[in-house]
């Protein structure tokens, strides 16, 4: 029986192996990245003890130059003129989630987190309810040996990081297997980190 992360990347794993060839030079990246939103939505939100789960992308008013991922708005906030768009004060938790992670060289990654640390300060500045900023990867790379560690680098810049599992395991495992529960069921999985996720959301 697959765990709850598991469930996630099998699920993740359906869809993307439906995905069509992008021609060269584009990217499917941002409906990947809201893929694995919208299934991670569906798994956090038996866990809130309250307020509403949203997946993006959406905004808030007066913020509008950031997209964010997924929040946790309070129960029966509006959505202004019918848009993911929401007033701050309505905000409770916001989301930055990846598939892959941060990548890049090593000179890159400081921009990198700091992008994503300035986007959640400069929500916490106007979101007076805001108890959360939460990034969540559904893998990220740990090499073995050589290497940049993604994983202990990510976990070390951005609070409250979450990373489910080892997408160099799971390259390795596609590249075996095409059952998507197989791969799912044998990925390295890092300990703890959905567990932490839940109990994150949960005292929200």
């Amino acid at each position: 029986m697959l765990s709850e992360a598991q469930r996630i990347l099998y699920e993740f794993l359906i869809v993307e192996s439906n995905l069509g060839r992008p021609p060269k030079g584009r990217s499917n990246k941002v409906f990947r990245g809201y893929v694995f939103s919208k299934i991670l939505a569906e798994y956090l939100k038996s866990h809130l003890k309250s307020g509403e789960i949203v997946v993006g992308p959406l905004w808030i008013r007066g913020l509008e130059w950031i997209e964010w991922d997924c929040a946790i708005v309070r129960e029966g906030a509006k959505r202004l003129h019918n848009m993911n768009w929401f007033l701050p004060d309505d905000i409770i938790a916001l989301f930055e989630c990846k598939v892959s992670g941060i990548y890049g060289k090593r000179e890159e990654l400081p921009e990198k987190f700091n992008q994503i640390n300035y986007n959640f300060e400069e929500a916490k500045k106007i979101c007076k309810n805001l108890r959360k900023c939460l990034y969540v990867s559904l893998m990220e790379t740990k090499p073995k040996k050589k290497g940049i560690n993604y994983y202990e680098e990510t976990k070390k810049h951005i609070k409250n990081a979450f990373i489910l599992f080892n997408s160099r395991s799971v390259d390795a495992l596609k590249t075996k297997h095409k059952d998507p529960k197989e791969i799912a069921s044998k990925a390295e999985e890092y300990e703890g980190e959905w567990e932490a996720l839940i109990r994150a959301i949960s005292n929200l």
